[in-house]
């Protein structure tokens, strides 16, 4: 996954967009005004469906910036900052993939889903950014099979060990 890039001063208007966004689309009388994105986007992952209607349009729009731009970089970029660190869990969530894919000796369409399924009930609670912990498994399904299918017997032994 690509990281998207805004420059400082996009960025800064990106904040700013959002909060006003925030600000504007919650329910609360009076209305919150938030000192820091964090505070917005605690709001912001509670709103329901109609709150969310046009949302990064307005915020593009704010920005003088395209949506699809916009959103692809909080997605994908800028709302990691408010979750736990994924490296914290790399090393386990690499063992857990390696532990499922002993039941799969071969690798199919649908073993990255079915393992990622698998992964995330068992992470979900630990506040990891979905899109990265997905990408950080389809990654470690990746590294299992190449692994596997080049005869290197490291991999076989870890499987063993971690079991």
């Amino acid at each position: 996954m690509v990281l998207l890039q805004l420059t400082e001063q996009e960025i800064k208007l990106f904040e700013e967009a959002f909060k006003t966004v925030v600000q504007r689309r919650t329910t609360q009388i009076p209305r919150i005004f938030f000192e820091t994105t964090k505070d917005a986007f605690n709001v912001y992952k509670n709103f329901d469906e109609f709150q969310i209607v046009n949302f990064w349009k307005d915020i593009a729009d704010l920005c003088k910036l395209d949506r699809q731009r916009v959103y692809k970089f909080f997605r994908f970029t800028y709302s990691r900052q408010f979750y736990t660190d994924l490296n914290l869990f790399k090393q386990k969530i690499e063992q857990s993939v390696f532990n499922i894919l002993i039941e799969y000796p071969e690798k199919d369409s649908a073993t990255h889903l079915t393992v990622w399924k698998q992964i995330w009930q068992d992470y979900y609670n630990f506040g990891l950014h979905y899109d990265a912990t997905d990408q950080y498994v389809r990654n470690c399904v990746n590294k299992y099979y190449k692994k596997k299918n080049t005869g290197d017997n490291h991999i076989v032994q870890d499987e063993k060990q971690i079991v």
